[in-house]
């Protein structure tokens, strides 16, 4: 369960708006306010915490890859993600 505020809930906001993203994407949009250095996983996948935070989304069924890769994967808000944000703007 998240809460508004929380970061999990500004990256379900990021996904739904953004559409599919590349991680590298992803973590900008999320640490905007924040001094970060890219890190690139094996492949030049982007950025490593990003992906690190969208394979956690992941886990709990919020956000899945493509099927579209072409190269680095690119994310998006799954079903049960737009749920959560519903459920959570309606508390």
């Amino acid at each position: 369960m998240i809460k508004a505020g929380s970061q999990t809930y500004s990256a379900l906001v990021i996904l739904a708006n953004g559409g599919p993203m590349d991680a590298g994407t992803f973590g900008a949009d999320l640490w905007r306010n924040r001094k970060r250095g890219r890190v690139s996983s094996v492949n030049g996948g982007g950025d490593y915490a990003a992906q690190c935070f969208l394979g956690r989304l992941r886990k709990l069924g919020l956000a899945r890859t493509t099927d579209d890769n072409e190269g680095s994967s690119r994310w998006e808000i799954t079903p049960k993600g737009r749920a959560e944000l519903v459920r959570v703007r309606g508390a």
